[in-house]
């Protein structure tokens, strides 16, 4: 891939550069996985920089692909910041993927990738557990609600191929919303949105089957346990 993005075009260089940020992303993750974090935020920081330059490179470039794809990795450096108890680090990564990936998909014509919109869901989920014990509960809530709506959008408009991880994030994010009503004394609120987590995962078993669903057990457990 190194090989390839020094002597490729202009046109083939842009996909070869783009290939290289997905596989130090995938590294990345590999690293995560097995907690070593320096070496995680050290392959995310060089996809960043690969795919930043790319957008410079393009006169700061607005294609949605691009955009999606430095979102993402913008988005995983911010978990690892989390790991490593930086959040002002973590809340500044998950903003930027949520500015760039807002504007770039507002941009567009027609709806937009589906992995573009998932990641956008899922950074306002990640923005949004990022203040749960903390005192700005109100701006938590207000991300959940973003992220709620756009994995209901994303299982609604794409039925058919909405990977299972919408539903259960879905699910994850009416939990934790759940979680800061109650802090906040909003009991029926809370109530509501457990109800709602709860039907998710029944629908996402009903849905798949028993063999293709993923587990469930421990969301239930917790939810059942309120």
């Amino acid at each position: 891939l190194k090989k390839l993005r020094t002597h490729a075009k202009p046109d083939s260089r842009r996909s070869a550069d783009q290939k290289l940020a997905t596989a130090l992303m995938n590294r990345g993750n590999c690293f995560s996985v097995s907690d070593d974090v320096p070496a995680a935020r050290q392959c995310y920081k060089h996809a960043i920089e690969i795919l930043r330059d790319l957008r410079r490179a393009r006169g700061l470039s607005w294609d949605v692909d691009i955009c999606s794809t430095l979102a993402s990795a913008l988005a995983r450096r911010g978990g690892v910041f989390e790991e490593s108890d930086d959040l002002i680090a973590a809340s500044k990564a998950y903003a930027e993927a949520i500015n760039l990936l807002e504007r770039s998909l507002d941009k567009l014509e027609d709806d937009g990738p589906l992995d573009a919109w998932q990641t956008l869901a899922e950074a306002y989920a990640a923005r949004g557990g990022l203040t749960k014990p903390r005192k700005n509960a109100e701006r938590a809530i207000a991300d959940y609600g973003h992220a709620i709506l756009l994995f209901k959008t994303l299982q609604e408009s794409h039925d058919d191929e909405c990977p299972p991880e919408v539903p259960m994030n879905l699910a994850l994010a009416y939990e934790n919303r759940a979680d800061l009503h109650v802090e906040a004394g909003r009991y029926r609120l809370a109530i509501a949105d457990y109800d709602r987590a709860i039907k998710t995962l029944g629908r996402l078993g009903e849905t798949l089957g028993e063999e293709r669903a993923p587990d469930t057990t421990e969301v239930l457990t917790d939810l059942y346990k309120i």
